[in-house]
């Protein structure tokens, strides 16, 4: 909900205010009256009634909101004053502003909270239970239990168990491999209403071992309502492991396809259109092939095809089937729970998806009867309408009772487009930068997100589509169906307002509340007066598809309308001009997040100097993310010094001479920097080296990006809390093997992800790689262009590794021999390029191996039949290596199910195959 969200964020702002940020200590004084205590004792109070579920006071919900975004704009106007001051600024003057205007909030918070106390009074006079924070001292700690009880050992198996569509599945197996009845190639359409079970079954199929063994190659393309022929290409491109030029890719497709049986799913067509525009790419060779399509639109399958499978509604047995499950797994429903249980069964109209969401709810919920009768009340209350409305009321149920803490990450869904996948490491950043995350004692930030992420995943309202190498959440989406309900809540809750240039002349009343504008445009279909739109909001937070739209906006004159002369020449002679006022008179004055949500990012470039410095100038910015060139390191030198709240900070370019200043080191709200370098610290006077010494990033959790940094006794101990690091060095120029001071890498002991590229001759990078010492800390290790001469004892000896990586690698002799006793916790081992000829392995080397893949290993004798012998190998994958390591390959598939292994499955794809 919009007021709890808003209470967290004022919370992390006063939190990151009294932050002592360098010598000078903090920014704000909180010496007069104590107000910054007071608010900050206020916000607790609020959230925590929130928290308690306490009912009866939805009609305040607006006047907090108000407070906490008033509070929030004075202390971020005095920041912007403070950090960039106008000529007539004068410190006293501004303070006594802020104090002025946070007296105010104040005092209209103790409003709100004797207004609350008098309603839990009446609750309590009239036998309702008494759940205020003041006089329930365990509830925090309660929600706190509650909140962190998200099982870490959701279903990775993606697979989804398919209950009461067993003739629909049943014929599409038969429609998909009756090569005999049809050996051409043909389309096989599912086709029902949003929910229905389409893209479960269509995923239920594809992953079929029959249909993997029947089809050569199989690809999954999800299309849309917006969908773009070239994309659609790539995915499948990428989806078949092939790279291709914009200008051929549809012959890369052909070529990839041809002579192959191939089965390609097309989840979601929303037109025939797209169809009539690739099909020509996808060849017919009269060998079985398919095209599996799912869409809502009945027109559409007819014109795909004469046949379809239509998804037809679950009966009540089924309905319940399916539930039970949802909520019980493989256990028995209590008796006392059937009849009601089963009622609410019925109460969703046999459409799976409302009853995975409500199945979701009450495994969440109490087991209690009255529990379970007050939610199939509520679900019966809607029996009377179309069954379109009927499923939306039925989820609307589902976010209603959603604890507090997880209704502003599920309202944050709808800023992803339709069908999108969306990177979880991205989706985790940018809540942390809303302020959606409430601190909690004993946990970062990130975790907090990625519990409550894994609690949406549970709740059956998020799906999980990838989980990384060592058991992280990787990739994740939203249903279309959920993804709509997730806007309409957060519009209707003045959490999100989505502007689409379809609707752009029509300005929402209460614009001027808005926080968070999404703009789901392109740059065909760009708003006329997106000037008139903007200009009559001040959102903290701006999202969009790609850089492009963005753009746009910072060179129309909805953004352009500052003095862009003057930021140019304090930028040139380093002398701050009055950017205060220029600023504060624009609409993104106090903007906080600019999220791109394409890996498209905002392009930086001279060309366009004065917007994007302005932009480098916001001062309360605490999400940056672009693509720029080197052009920007003198504005970026002057402007960090100004963005003091900066958490995430994302710059790629492909020069890889982008410098953060040595300012850097003094942030410690930093979480996530990717950067190509940062200048070391500087050399500090007596006086403030006490102060700045102790100064530890220890929220910073990720590194990425970096080129030829030095592991300085004095970095390492700033960043002792890393966990995942990315890092090339260039050893064309290697003096010494302590260049780099390598060898302090293993003091970080809480690291856990480390990749590393090298680049240069062979012989430096060898001088480099011996001077490195790893981590025990490690459970994932990727290295690039790194040379073994004699063993892999430093990497085999580490005791939590779990997934080693290995790419274009070099063993001395073109030979591995493994060693007993290492690699104890390994799981995941990849090898691309290497060079090795002869692997003499067993399966006493890789005890707990379950995942191998060779790529492109044409040297390699054969795969050790003795690998197959591990008992917990699960998957071999063998991608166009030397014949003989192919054939090995099969001889040992053909071993393990001689032996009765049916668990293990192997993959081969290879030249000439």
């Amino acid at each position: 909900m919009a007021a709890y969200a808003a209470l967290v964020s004022l919370m992390n702002t006063i939190a990151m205010e009294q932050t002592p940020r360098n010598h000078r200590g903090r920014l704000i004084s909180i010496e007069k009256g104590g107000l910054i205590e007071a608010l900050q004792e206020r916000a607790d109070f609020l959230v925590e009634f929130l928290e308690s579920g306490s009912k009866g006071a939805e009609h305040l919900e607006e006047r907090i909101v108000d407070a906490a975004y008033a509070a929030e704009d004075a202390i971020d106007s005095y920041m912007m004053d403070r950090v960039l001051p106008s000529d007539n600024f004068q410190e006293e003057n501004g303070l006594a502003i802020l104090y002025e205007d946070l007296q105010k909030i104040t005092q209209e918070m103790d409003c709100i909270k004797n207004e609350m106390k008098q309603i839990e009074e009446e609750s309590s006079e009239h036998g309702g239970s008494s759940s205020a924070p003041n006089r329930q001292k365990g509830e925090a700690e309660d929600l706190h239990r509650t909140m962190f009880t998200a099982s870490s050992s959701a279903p990775r198996n993606e697979t989804s168990k398919m209950v009461g569509f067993e003739d629909e599945r049943a014929r599409v197996m038969v429609m998909l491999t009756s090569f005999d009845l049809k050996p051409s190639r043909a389309v096989v359409p599912i086709v029902g209403m949003g929910g229905a079970g389409k893209t479960t079954l269509a995923r239920n199929i594809f992953d079929d071992q029959i249909i993997v063994e029947h089809f050569d190659v199989r690809a999954w393309v999800t299309v849309s309502q917006e969908y773009n022929v070239e994309e659609v290409l790539k995915e499948v491109l990428s989806t078949l492991k092939t790279q291709g030029d914009d200008e051929s890719l549809g012959e890369k497709v052909h070529k990839s396809l041809f002579g192959r049986r191939y089965l390609m799913v097309f989840d979601d067509i929303w037109s025939i259109d797209i169809w009539n525009r690739i099909q020509r790419f996808f060849p017919d060779c009269c060998d079985g092939s398919r095209i599996l399509v799912t869409s809502r639109l009945s027109n559409v399958a007819e014109e795909l095809s004469t046949s379809r499978v239509e998804m037809k509604y679950l009966d009540a047995d089924n309905s319940w089937n399916l539930l039970r499950q949802k909520v019980f797994g493989e256990s028995s429903c209590p008796v006392e729970l059937l009849d009601v249980g089963k009622k609410i069964a019925r109460n969703c109209r046999g459409l799976p998806l409302a009853i995975v969401v409500v199945g979701g709810l009450l495994a969440k919920g109490d087991q209690t009867i009255e529990h379970w009768a007050h939610v199939a009340e509520q679900s019966t209350s809607a029996a009377y309408i179309d069954d379109s409305e009927h499923c939306s009321k039925i989820l609307s149920l589902s976010y209603n009772h959603l604890p507090v803490h997880l209704k502003p990450c599920f309202l944050y869904m709808g800023v992803f487009p339709e069908d999108y996948e969306i990177r979880v490491s991205k989706l985790i950043n940018v809540w942390i930068a809303e302020g959606f995350m409430k601190p909690r004692n004993g946990y970062m930030l990130e975790e907090i997100a990625e519990l409550c992420l894994l609690d949406l995943i549970e709740r059956n309202l998020i799906i999980l589509r990838e989980w990384g190498s060592t058991g992280n959440l990787k990739l994740c989406a939203i249903h279309d169906v959920l993804r709509e309900l997730s806007l309409r809540e957060a519009q209707k809750e003045s959490f999100l307002c989505v502007v689409t240039a379809n609707r752009s002349d029509n300005i929402p009343s209460n614009m001027k509340r808005q926080r968070r504008i999404a703009l789901r445009v392109n740059k065909k279909k760009y708003p006329r007066n997106i000037k008139s739109l903007l200009s009559t909001s001040r959102p903290r937070s701006l999202i969009v598809r790609n850089y492009k739209v963005l753009s746009k906006i910072f060179r129309s004159d909805a953004f352009v309308s500052v003095h862009s002369e003057q930021f140019e020449l304090s930028l040139k002679l380093r002398k701050k001009v009055d950017l205060s006022t220029i600023l504060r008179s624009h609409m993104f004055g106090l903007l906080r997040t600019i999220f791109v949500i394409d890996d498209e990012y905002m392009k930086y470039t001279r060309k366009h100097t004065s917007p994007w410095d302005i932009l480098l100038a916001l001062v309360n910015l605490r999400y940056l993310d672009c693509i720029a060139d080197q052009g920007i390191n003198g504005g970026l030198a002057y402007v960090m010094h100004q963005m003091r709240n900066l958490k995430i900070l994302i710059f790629k370019s492909s020069c890889n001479k982008i410098n953060a200043p040595s300012v850097i080191w003094n942030f410690p709200q930093l979480h996530h920097v990717q950067i190509a370098k940062i200048s070391p610290p500087i050399h500090l006077h007596r006086e403030e080296q006490k102060q700045h010494c102790c100064i530890v990033l220890k929220n910073l959790r990720t590194l990425k990006g970096l080129v030829d940094f030095k592991f300085d006794e004095g970095v390492v101990k700033k960043i002792r809390d890393l966990k995942k690091m990315i890092v090339t060095y260039n050893a064309q120029n290697v003096e010494s093997s302590s260049q780099y001071s390598l060898h302090n890498l293993g003091r970080l002991q809480k690291l856990e992800s480390f990749k590393c590229s090298f680049k240069g001759a062979m012989k430096n990078i060898n001088t480099l790689y011996k001077s490195v010492s790893f981590p025990h800390s490690l459970t994932k290790l990727s290295l690039y262009r790194c040379g073994f001469w004699d063993d892999v004892s430093a990497i085999g000896s580490l005791p939590n590794l779990e997934v080693l990586k290995l790419k274009n690698c070099y063993f001395h002799g073109a030979e591995w021999n493994p060693v007993e006793g290492e690699f104890i916790s390994l799981d995941t081992l990849y090898m691309e390029l290497v060079n090795i000829k002869n692997w003499n392995a067993n399966s006493t080397h890789f005890p707990r191996l379950k995942l191998l893949e060779l790529y492109r290993l044409t040297e390699l004798n054969e795969i050790p039949l003795d690998i197959g012998e591990i008992a917990t190998l699960r998957f071999l994958g063998v991608w166009h290596c030397s014949k003989s390591a192919i054939v090995s390959a099969r001889n040992i598939l053909e071993e393990q199910e001689s032996l009765g292994n049916d668990g293990l499955v192997v993959r081969i794809a290879g030249y000439g195959l």
